[in-house]
């Protein structure tokens, strides 16, 4: 066990403040580098200037790291230094170490980049980082890259669709940002004549024309909005790894500016079209994962039992935006556009539980944050702590609509919402047949699992076969129980009433011939038909 490193600045953090009993987090990895563009022709769009997409000039790459930055790294960990102030009491053992099995972490197989984000997090605790569990994360950490569904049928939306959503036309939306487009073409230099539409000698990112892009699932729109977001991007990225950025031609409020172009595509790509199909797995288990630590009970859908406190999901941006879109969240971090995602960003659930003083009610309720370093504290890698305002990082509480509220006479107090509420909540904010895990599927439907849900085409043929099950049930016990009333004696009116195992069945039957049809129904729908030789008329 490892020893928390608590500062004197993180403790007082921790103490001004109300302590969870449990918490999750759900962060986005650390600064990466830039991905290469195969859209993106730079000597055609920025001639002259230089891009390096490699991992040598990012410093990234080394080590199992992926397209995570050593810079990057590094201020995870300072965030979850910072962090340790907040749930020290969470992970500490006995001894006043980190305790075996006091958290889990979700994470994708084969992405390097989270895993050590993860890494860096739980390194900044004070914690060497627990075993990682990837089975079935990817239906967890789903961003989109394939259709879900027992046919396919939980897919991103269709170009009509998302046109729809944004206003009827993307093309609109150059309008609002042509003073933007202006200035970052102009700190480009672009454009080259080649790109340029034909009969126009020289043009701008906004005169570049734009089309539906169906074959990549993270490209809703070509054109100046999708440049617009790549460059500024780049820039942003670059800024926050500690580079020379922007030509020197930009401070960091200016790049935070262009940024305004990535939050904007993010939401034509990411919005609730997208959030329900790919975004209900997640949401789902992370209620279960809540609802576990107010039971006590095992949740089959979970991978870990009840005994961790803290919760850790390595995701990306893209589930922060999906879980933003199902629960209606909205956040303004300090520096950052609205509902931006920078690289280490987090949204926080902390679970109080019904002894906990900063818990009003006799059920669990649930605080939920968007927790991010600033972007000159990622840039400097600054030593958090509550010192000063320049080194504290950015902690927003956010309302969940239709659930969160605060006390008024307590200005500490956090802003809570009952469990119970919540869990409504997120089971009619998703769409359980786009669920892959059969258990999870059931708890998004607020049921336990059957064999049926693990059966192919389970969505639709379900139905069908449990009914077909129910008529059988209900008809071998009406000829076991018709016989043993005939047996003692009693009257058809008594077999009748003994045909009811349950409310929703109904029972009407009729004289025919020497027996009695016996109609079983379930809420109006004939299930069973039994007929019941009539043994009363002969006594």
């Amino acid at each position: 066990m490892l020893h928390l490193p608590l500062g004197a600045a993180s403790v007082a953090a921790a103490t001004a403040a109300a302590v969870p009993d449990r918490a999750i987090i759900v962060s986005r990895h650390g600064v990466r580098r830039q991905f290469p563009s195969s859209a993106f022709n730079f000597s055609l769009y920025a001639p002259g200037k230089h891009f390096d997409t490699s991992d040598e000039a990012w410093g990234a790459g080394g080590e199992g790291m992926g397209v995570l930055t050593q810079h990057g790294y590094a201020a995870v960990q300072r965030m979850g230094a910072y962090q340790s102030g907040r749930y020290a009491s969470l992970l500490s053992a006995a001894d006043g170490g980190c305790a075996d099995g006091a958290a889990f972490v979700y994470c994708e197989e084969n992405m390097p980049r989270d895993e050590k984000t993860a890494e860096a997090f739980f390194k900044g605790l004070g914690c060497a980082l627990p075993p990682l569990h990837s089975e079935g994360v990817e239906y967890l950490i789903d961003q989109g890259s394939k259709p879900r569904g027992e046919n396919g049928q939980c897919a991103l939306g269709t170009q009509a669709q998302v046109e729809g959503r944004v206003g009827g036309s993307v093309d609109g939306y150059l309008r609002l940002y042509k003073p933007l487009l202006a200035k970052l073409s102009e700190l480009l230099g672009c454009c080259a004549k080649s790109l340029c539409p034909a009969g126009m000698e020289s043009c701008s990112l906004e005169d570049l024309p734009g089309s539906w892009d169906p074959a990549h699932w993270y490209t809703t729109f070509s054109g100046p909005i999708y440049a617009g977001k790549y460059f500024a991007e780049w820039i942003e990225l670059t800024m926050l790894n500690g580079m020379d950025f922007a030509w020197g031609k930009l401070s960091v409020e200016e790049v935070m500016e262009f940024s305004a172009f990535v939050t904007q595509y993010r939401a034509f790509e990411f919005d609730l079209l997208a959030a329900r199909p790919f975004g209900s797995a997640l949401l789902s288990h992370i209620a279960a994962s809540l609802t576990q630590w107010e039971s006590g009970q095992r949740e089959p859908a979970l991978a870990h039992d009840p005994s961790p406190r803290l919760v850790y999901y390595a995701a990306h941006d893209t589930n922060l935006l999906y879980l933003a879109e199902l629960l209606g969240l909205k956040w303004l971090s300090h520096g950052y556009q609205p509902n931006h995602t920078p690289p280490g960003g987090a949204l926080v659930f902390e679970a109080f539980g019904p002894a906990n003083p900063a818990n009003p009610l006799d059920e669990w309720q649930i605080a939920l944050y968007f927790d991010i370093q600033t972007p000159l504290q990622i840039r400097e890698l600054t030593v958090l702590s509550d010192d000063d305002p320049a080194t504290t990082p950015s902690r927003v509480p956010v309302t969940i609509p239709g659930c969160s509220t605060k006390a008024e006479d307590d200005p500490h107090a956090p802003l809570l919402c009952p469990l119970s509420t919540f869990t409504r909540l997120v089971r009619q904010a998703v769409q359980p047949e786009c669920i892959t895990p059969p258990d999870l599927r059931a708890f998004a439907k607020g049921r336990t699992a059957t064999i049926f849900d693990t059966m192919p085409g389970a969505g639709y043929f379900t139905a069908g076969v449990f009914l077909a099950f129910v008529s059988v049930a209900v008809w071998v016990a009406a000829e076991r129980r018709a016989a043993r009333c005939h047996a003692a004696g009693r009257s058809t009116e008594t077999m009748r009433n003994a045909l009811l195992p349950r409310r929703e069945h109904t029972v009407t039957s009729w004289h025919a011939g020497g027996g009695v049809l016996v109609v079983v129904k379930e809420k109006g729908e004939t299930v069973s038909l039994v007929s019941v030789p009539d043994h009363s008329r002969a006594v």
